[in-house]
């Protein structure tokens, strides 16, 4: 179960984690173009490069890139949910943890373990390249994925 370990791709600007996970991703799925976090933003960002899930540009991505979308509560996704996302179309998905009202981060996942330790690509300048815990212990999570 679980992905090659997809590249690390940090992300330009703050609000750009949601692109930079895109560009990584794009590299590891065969029927995707590679394509760079500024292309991305150019295509579906907002003014300052968000991801705004509430509008027309978000639609257009999620048709785009044939993605299915889940929700989840704190505590909700699991390690044998993330087994079953993970064994999905392409082997990989961006998740967007809310960590604070109106303030958000994704990551793409490739890896689960055996002991529940979730593996992600983790975009942020001030973090490691790749990061591993608990997928019970993030905020309200939405979940980005190929056969979702």
């Amino acid at each position: 179960m679980g992905s090659m370990t997809p590249p690390v791709v940090k992300q330009g600007v703050e609000a750009r984690c949601w692109a930079a996970c895109m560009e990584s991703w794009s590299y590891m799925v065969g029927d995707w173009p590679n394509k760079t976090q500024d292309v991305f933003v150019q295509q579906y960002g907002s003014t300052n490069g968000a991801l705004d899930a509430g509008g027309l540009s978000f639609a257009q991505f999620v048709m785009d890139y044939d993605l299915g979308i889940q929700f989840f509560d704190p505590g909700r996704l699991t390690a044998a949910v993330v087994g079953d996302l993970l064994d999905g179309d392409s082997g990989y998905f961006m998740f967007v943890e809310q960590q604070s009202p109106g303030n958000s981060h994704a990551r793409l996942a490739y890896a689960v373990t055996s002991r529940g330790y979730m593996g992600a690509m983790e975009p942020a300048s001030t973090r490691g390249n790749y990061i591993w815990g608990l997928p019970e212990g993030l905020q309200r999570t939405m979940v980005l994925g190929r056969g979702i």
